[in-house]
C-alpha cells in the first residue's frame, strides 16, 4: 500500500462569505488542474520530487506558467507569494550547468480581472539572481491588501523575457497565501467513495484537498456509526492520503475528516462511510493464501481460477523484471518446522511466459524476491532447487504470467531435501612458468553434513574434511578442466558440482613477445599454427575493425625487398571459424594502425590484408582475435610474397604473360620449363603440366575468376608468379 505522502494539492479558495486566496503546490503529481503554461512537469534535475520547467531560447523567447482565476476570492488582507527557481542550461537528460549571466528576466505578476492587465511585483535579472545549478527560494513578496479589494479576481503568473542562451527555468513549491481568517470547510472522501463497496483491502483513504487554506486533518476511523476503534480525532497533518493498513474483509468502515489551521477546526464535518469485499477464494491474494500444511506437497492447478490481483514487475532478484506479474495470479504459503533445504517444481506448464517467485512478506510481492524462475517464450519446466528455508519464517510463492497468455495451467511440486548441501568457492592458482595451474577449493559451509569429501575427475587423490576451510588440488596442465564434486558423507543425495578450466597465455599474448612470421612464396609455404587458447586482452590501442571480444596474440614481419606482402589466417580444423585481423607499424604502446581486415580471406571467416609499397626491411606487428571472443582455438597464419623467388627465374630468360589472363597463358624461358603448378588462394594445388619445352601456352579457360599463383621449375630452379584470372 502507499505511504503517506505529503500534499500541496491545488488552488484553494472558499466560498459563502469566507474568501481568501490559497495557493500551496508542489508541483508532484504533475501540472495541476486549471494552471496553463508553456512548461512542462518533469522529475529530471528537478529542486524536489517534480518541477515545472520551461525552455527559453531563440524559438521560444517567452515563456509563463499562470494559474487558474480566483473568482472573487480575496478577503481584502496582503497577498505572500513564495517559490523555488533555477536556470541552468539546457540538456535533455542531465541539465546541470548554471546559465551564466545575460540569460533574460522572469516576472512575477498579478491579476485582478483574470489576464486582462498584469502587475508586475517582482523581477528575476542578472541584478539580483545568483547563478547556480541550485534551486533557491525567493525573498518573499507581498501584494498589499489595497491592490487586492474585497471579493476581487486574483490570478497570478510568471512570464519569462529571452535574451541569450538556450537555458530551462524551473518553478517548485509554488505558495500564495492571505491572511487566514477562518477555519477551513470540510472536505469528503475521494477514494473510497462515500458508500462504496467492493473496496479493496490494500486501498488507502484520499480525499479532496479542503477549501478555507488547511494546515492538516484529523481522521476518525471506525467499523461501527461513530466509532474510533482504528483512530481517533488522529492528526495525520497536511497530507490528503493515508494508509490504513490491510483492511478487514466484508467490513464496513466509518470516516470523519476534519480539515484545520491556525483558526480552529472545520466544522460539522459528515461522517462517511465503505465496504471492503468479501474474502477472496484461497490462493487470490496474499492475505488470504492457499496453506502448504506439509511437504511432499503437489498440486494440479489453473491459474485463471484465482483472477488477476497484482501488475507489473516480480521485482528484484527474481530472476526478470519484466511484467510477470500482469496476469492471473495464485498464492501459496509455506511455514517450515525447522531448518531446512526444500525444491520447489513447476511442471506442466501450459503457457508460455510464465513464472514463479518466492517471499517473505505480502509487501515484497512486486518489489523484492528470495528467488524466482521464469520460462520466457518457451513452456519448459521451472525449478527452483535446494532453497534453504527458516523456522518462524512463511514463504509466499506466487504463480503468475507476463500477460499475454492472462493464465496457465501447472503441477507445483514442493519437497524438503534429506539434507542441505554444503558450499564451496574455487579459486585458481597459476603456475605459468611450468606450463600448469592448481586449485583452492575452499568449503565455506558443510551444510547439514559433518563431513564432506572432495573430488576431481582427474583422479586426483579425494580429500575429507570436516571443518570449513581451503585444501589444495593439482597441479594440473595447462589447458585442462577440471569438474569437482562435493559429497555429504553422511547424505549421498547431496552433492554439488564446480568446474575451473585454465590456459596459460600463449607465449605471444603481448605485444612485446610476437611470433617472428617467415614470408614464403605461398601461404602453405611458411604458414604456423597460432592459438588464442588462454589469450588475454593485451592493453594496446582499440582495435578498429570486427568485434573485439578481449583476448588477442600478436607476430611480427619483415617487409621484402620489393615492399610487399600478404598475411593472412586460415582454418586449422578446430572450433575456431573467424579471426579478426590488425595490421601495425611502430613499437608496442606506440602503435599506428595500418590496414584491419575481419572475413578477406577466401577460407570463410577469416582474414587477409594485402599491403603495397611499404618501406623493405620495415617491421610489421600482427594482431589477431576471434570474432566476439568466446571460441578459442588454433588457426593458422601466415606472410607471403609470390615474387620472393622468381628473381632466380629471371635470369633464365623466363617469361610470363599476359597477366591478368583471360584463356590462355604463355610461359617460356632460354632453358628447359620442368614443370608448371597452378596452386589457388588455399595452397591447392589445382593443375600441374610437365612442358619439357623452352615455350608453353597453359589453358586456363575453365578456371574461376580469381587470383592463383604459377610454380615453375626450370634447370632446376623454382620459382611462384601470382596471376589474376579475369
Amino acid at each position: 500500500m502507499k505511504k503517506i505522502t505529503l500534499l500541496f494539492a491545488m488552488l484553494l479558495f472558499s466560498i459563502a462569505g469566507m474568501s481568501q486566496v490559497g495557493i500551496s503546490e508542489n508541483f508532484d503529481s504533475g501540472t495541476p488542474a486549471g494552471w496553463t503554461d508553456t512548461y512542462a512537469n518533469t522529475a529530471t534535475a528537478s529542486c524536489a520530487g517534480s518541477s515545472e520547467r520551461g525552455n527559453i531560447w531563440s524559438s521560444a523567447t517567452t515563456g509563463n506558467m499562470t494559474s487558474p482565476n480566483q473568482v472573487g476570492a480575496s478577503n481584502n488582507t496582503d497577498l505572500t507569494i513564495n517559490f523555488d527557481y533555477k536556470i541552468v542550461d539546457y540538456d535533455f537528460s542531465n541539465p546541470i550547468d548554471p546559465t551564466p549571466a545575460g540569460w533574460g528576466t522572469a516576472e512575477l505578476q498579478y491579476s485582478t480581472d483574470d489576464g486582462a492587465t498584469w502587475n508586475t511585483v517582482l523581477t528575476i535579472n542578472d541584478g539580483n539572481h545568483i547563478v547556480s545549478a541550485s534551486c533557491a527560494a525567493i525573498t518573499p513578496v507581498v501584494i498589499p491588501a489595497a491592490s487586492l479589494p474585497m471579493s476581487s479576481d486574483v490570478k497570478l503568473q510568471i512570464a519569462n523575457t529571452w535574451a541569450t542562451g538556450d537555458y530551462y527555468f524551473y518553478i517548485d513549491n509554488f505558495s500564495a497565501s492571505q491572511v487566514v481568517v477562518t477555519a477551513p470547510n470540510c472536505t469528503v472522501l475521494s477514494d473510497p467513495l462515500n458508500a462504496a463497496t467492493d473496496v479493496s483491502e490494500d486501498n488507502d483513504l484520499t480525499w479532496s484537498a479542503a477549501t478555507g487554506i488547511p494546515t492538516g486533518y484529523k481522521l476518525t476511523v471506525g467499523t461501527t456509526p461513530a466509532g474510533t476503534d482504528l483512530l481517533n480525532n488522529f492528526d495525520v497533518g497536511n497530507v490528503t492520503t493515508y494508509d490504513l493498513g490491510t483492511l478487514a474483509y466484508s467490513t464496513t468502515y466509518y470516516v470523519t475528516i476534519v480539515p484545520y489551521n491556525g483558526n480552529g477546526d472545520a466544522t460539522v464535518c459528515t461522517e462517511e462511510s465503505f465496504t471492503t469485499r468479501a474474502i477472496p477464494p484461497a490462493g487470490e491474494v496474499c492475505s488470504n493464501p492457499i496453506v502448504v500444511g506439509s511437504l511432499p506437497y503437489n498440486t494440479v492447478d489453473d491459474t485463471a481460477t484465482y483472477g488477476d490481483d497484482y501488475t507489473g514487475s516480480p521485482g528484484a532478484s527474481c530472476t526478470s523484471t519484466n511484467n510477470y506479474l500482469n496476469g492471473d495470479d495464485v498464492v501459496y504459503a509455506y511455514s517450515p518446522g525447522s531448518n531446512t533445504s526444500i525444491d520447489v517444481d513447476l511442471t506442466g506448464i501450459g503457457s508460455t511466459y510464465a513464472g514463479i517467485f518466492i517471499y517473505t512478506d505480502c509487501a515484497d510481492i512486486g518489489t523484492t524476491c528470495q528467488n524466482g524462475a521464469t520460462n520466457g517464450g518457451a513452456t519448459g519446466d521451472l525449478a527452483i532447487t535446494d532453497y534453504l528455508v527458516n523456522s518462524g519464517t512463511t514463504y509466499y510463492i506466487v504463480i503468475s504470467t507476463w500477460a499475454t497468455p492472462q493464465s496457465t495451467t501447472y503441477t507445483l511440486d514442493i519437497t524438503e531435501n534429506t539434507c542441505t548441501n554444503a558450499t564451496a568457492t574455487y579459486t585458481l592458482v597459476p603456475d605459468c612458468g611450468n606450463t600448469q595451474f592448481t586449485i583452492d577449493v575452499d568449503v565455506t559451509n558443510l551444510g547439514s553434513a559433518t563431513s564432506v569429501t572432495i573430488g576431481d575427475d582427474q583422479a586426483s587423490p579425494t580429500q575429507q574434511v570436516s571443518a570449513t576451510g581451503i585444501v589444495s588440488f593439482g597441479p594440473y596442465a595447462s589447458g585442462t578442466s577440471v569438474n569437482f564434486t562435493v559429497t555429504n558423507d553422511q547424505d549421498g543425495t547431496c552433492v554439488i558440482n564446480g568446474n575451473v578450466t585454465y590456459a596459460c597465455p600463449p607465449s605471444n599474448n603481448d605485444c612485446a613477445t610476437p611470433i617472428v612470421l617467415t614470408p614464403g612464396a605461398l601461404f602453405a609455404t611458411n604458414s604456423v599454427v597460432g592459438t588464442i587458447v588462454g589469450s588475454t586482452d593485451s592493453g594496446e590501442l582499440a582495435t578498429t575493425c570486427s568485434l573485439y571480444g578481449g583476448g588477442d596474440v600478436w607476430f611480427s614481419v619483415i617487409v621484402p625487398a620489393d615492399g610487399n606482402i600478404d598475411i593472412e589466417t586460415n582454418n586449422n580444423s578446430s572450433s575456431l571459424t573467424d579471426t579478426a585481423m590488425e595490421v601495425y607499424s611502430g613499437t608496442c604502446g606506440a602503435l599506428t594502425s595500418v590496414a584491419c581486415d575481419d572475413d578477406g580471406s577466401a577460407d570463410g571467416n577469416f582474414s587477409l590484408i594485402s599491403l603495397t609499397g611499404r618501406t623493405p626491411g620495415e617491421v610489421l606487428l600482427i594482431r589477431v582475435w576471434e570474432y566476439g571472443g568466446g571460441t578459442e582455438d588454433t588457426f593458422q597464419v601466415s606472410a607471403y610474397n609470390a615474387s620472393l623467388s622468381i628473381e632466380d627465374l629471371k635470369r633464365l630468360g623466363f617469361v610470363i604473360y599476359p597477366n591478368p589472363v583471360i584463356d590462355e597463358l604463355t610461359v617460356s624461358a632460354k632453358s628447359e620449363i620442368k614443370q608448371l603448378s597452378i596452386v589457388n588462394m588455399l595452397g591447392q594445388t589445382v593443375r600441374t603440366v610437365t612442358p619439357n619445352s623452352r615455350n608453353y601456352k597453359l589453358n586456363l579457360a575453365d578456371l574461376a575468376s580469381g587470383i592463383y599463383f604459377v610454380k615453375a621449375s626450370v634447370n632446376n630452379t623454382e620459382g611462384t608468379f601470382r596471376i589474376v584470372k579475369k
